[in-house]
């Protein structure tokens, strides 16, 4: 009964899908690590210069480390304003300002980065007020993995996917329709 009905759904389709899985261990080629540090102050000026004396804390310790490849994004300006109510009208008086600025580096030494992520504690140690973001862990190589790979599930194919298609995916040869009869006509 089921090579009865899978014949007639293969020849009613004429095609043949075998759905299945493949595995694959693979390990990160390239990270991409992220941080951001800020500095306020009452004005401007005092919080554009403590945050270039954090800029160049951070880069320093990326030196150090090893890591020439650090890219600092333009610096971010934020007000931190409050209204405060004088006779019946409210008045926003501007308390003063947050600079932030974001760093990342992208490198194919995994393990490195990981260690720096690690020990970027030492930079709030330091008086800069770091934190690092989640990092990406990438493999470069999974479009030739997504190539790869389905030409290995044949081999690994079992149940009735495997009896429905010879190995290795031979040819089929179809035959032309035919009027189809019930079952158990002859």
């Amino acid at each position: 009964m089921l090579v009865t009905q899978t014949w007639l759904r293969i020849h009613e389709s004429q095609t043949i899908s075998v759905t299945g899985s493949a595995r694959r261990n693979v390990r990160s080629d390239l990270v991409v690590w992220r941080g951001t540090f800020f500095a306020e102050a009452n004005t401007l000026l005092e919080a554009q210069r403590a945050l270039k004396a954090d800029a160049v804390r951070v880069e320093q310790f990326l030196t150090a480390k090893g890591i020439t490849n650090a890219h600092l994004s333009p610096i971010g300006i934020q007000s931190l304003r409050s209204t405060a109510k004088e006779s019946s009208e409210s008045v926003p008086r501007t308390l003063g300002y947050r600079l932030s600025q974001n760093v990342e580096v992208r490198s194919k030494e995994v393990d490195r980065i990981i260690r720096l992520d690690r020990e970027s504690v030492s930079l709030v140690e330091s008086g800069v007020a770091f934190t690092p973001l989640t990092m990406e862990f990438i493999y470069t190589g999974a479009g030739e993995a997504k190539v790869e790979m389905p030409s290995k599930l044949p081999l690994k194919a079992t149940g009735p996917s495997r009896t429905c298609a010879p190995p290795r995916w031979a040819s089929f040869r179809l035959l032309p329709p035919t009027r189809r009869r019930p079952l158990g006509t002859g």
